[in-house]
């Protein structure tokens, strides 16, 4: 579905510092880090939920962020299996209307780019063995809209899906050998939720009506998002409730009412999802069980697109401990 895509903001070096802020102990002790579960996610903050988001570091548990300075259009950063790197939708490397993905090393802060090309590369999803990359792509001219792969370094790209109306949202099982995505049925806006091998072979349909869907760490349930077909004032956005099913996004229950975009924590004890208010978005916290809900941003600004780190044994952790 082509989409034009919003101004979006986003800092490479201020991405940097701002993890080392996040983290108690600062950046020496992020060099430490240990293997602990991580309290520490990514997400998009704007002043509506539609326009010029920046990104946004924000540690769950001890409530410290940082937003980075703003030098680099950007959005939607989601985390390597490893925790050290993230990839997102550049709308700095080609200018117009075009969007590539690139790749930040949090360490270094150093960007390549992954994709060119006139087209809108969005949504991008990091195999979880870190060697590959599932993305969106509508070219600005052409019929190849869908879902695409490619490795991990850029390069060896090939097509997945055909949908002359758009896929999105592709997320990974947690073995890597399968993906759910959202196909959209038409220009207005409708959508189902499918399943498909990690090959593109195999696609069926799963749910029908469902913005978003993503598997928890221990692939026995999957969070989705359902419309409710109320449409939100100010962005003409549809609204969602969240639902925890099984593996196969059946035997639903529900979780929340206005809920949507959830990230998992890495034990699957927790979700961080975007809850909307009045004509503002705002990030939520909520244990799998449905209890333990905590407001988690809020203010004049939107926040959306959350992504809960990964553990990881090299890259920064929430408790930024000493091995």
């Amino acid at each position: 579905m082509r989409r034009v895509p919003p101004a979006i903001l986003f800092a490479a070096t201020g991405i940097v510092a701002a993890w080392a802020a996040v983290l108690p102990g600062g950046p020496s002790a992020a060099a430490r880090s240990s293997s602990a579960a991580s309290g520490l996610i990514v997400y998009s903050e704007g002043t509506t939920p539609i326009s010029v988001p920046h990104l946004r570091l924000l540690n769950v548990d001890t409530g410290v962020g940082r937003s980075p300075a703003p030098r680099r259009l950007a959005h939607n950063a989601v985390w390597s299996p490893d925790g050290t790197r993230l990839v997102f939708e550049d709308y700095g490397a080609g200018g117009g209307q075009a969007t590539h993905l690139a790749v930040l090393t949090l360490r270094t802060g150093g960007i390549r780019s992954l994709t060119r090309g006139q087209a809108l590369d969005e949504g991008p999803a990091w195999s979880p063995n870190g060697r590959r990359i599932v993305f969106s792509r509508a070219p600005l001219a052409g019929p190849d809209d869908g879902l695409w792969l490619m490795n991990a370094g850029g390069g060896g790209e090939r097509h997945l899906t055909y949908n002359r109306f758009g896929d999105t949202c592709a997320s990974w099982s947690p073995d890597g050998r399968r993906i759910v995505f959202v196909r959209y049925r038409s220009f207005s806006g409708a959508r189902d939720l499918w399943l498909m091998r990690s090959d593109g072979k195999g696609q069926h349909r799963l749910l029908a009506r469902a913005t978003c869907a993503t598997w928890s760490p221990d692939g026995t349930q999957m969070a989705i998002g359902r419309p409710t077909g109320r449409t939100i004032p100010g962005c003409n956005c549809a609204a969602s409730d969240l639902y925890l099913g099984d593996a196969d996004g059946k035997s639903r229950r529900l979780l929340i009412r206005n809920g949507g975009d959830p990230t998992w924590s890495p034990d699957g004890s927790r979700l961080v999802f975007v809850r909307y208010e009045g004509r503002r978005s705002h990030l939520w916290l909520i244990n799998s069980d449905g209890t333990g809900l905590r407001r988690l941003t809020g203010g004049a600004h939107s926040q959306r697109a959350p992504a809960w780190q990964p553990p990881s044994r090299r890259g920064p952790s929430a408790s930024g401990a000493a091995r």
